[in-house]
């Protein structure tokens, strides 16, 4: 490898797109990501997440499932992983 080959591999940084309907949620795991080596991109509705999926490459789409107009689409055009994560009240 020739040594700028080098350096774009280890300059490279994952772009992830976050889409979640709460701008509070959005904005702490936008703040929380933002310390590791990733460029952030946030999405408050489903269509705005697909606007920006047209106009850009994702490695990861974060997503709430609760965006539902749009979730299937989303998942449909981008690799996933999926995991839920719910809180029972005591």
């Amino acid at each position: 490898m020739v040594a700028t080959e080098i350096n774009s591999l280890v300059t490279s940084r994952s772009h992830i797109l976050i889409v979640d309907n709460d701008a509070v949620n959005l904005q702490i795991l936008a703040n929380v990501l933002s310390t590791e080596p990733y460029d952030i991109e946030t999405a408050l509705s489903g269509t705005e997440a697909l606007k920006k999926l047209e106009e850009g490459t994702f490695d990861m789409v974060i997503s709430d499932l609760k965006v539902l107009s749009v979730t299937s689409t989303i998942l449909s055009v981008s690799p996933v992983m999926k995991t839920a994560g719910y809180a029972k009240n005591p």
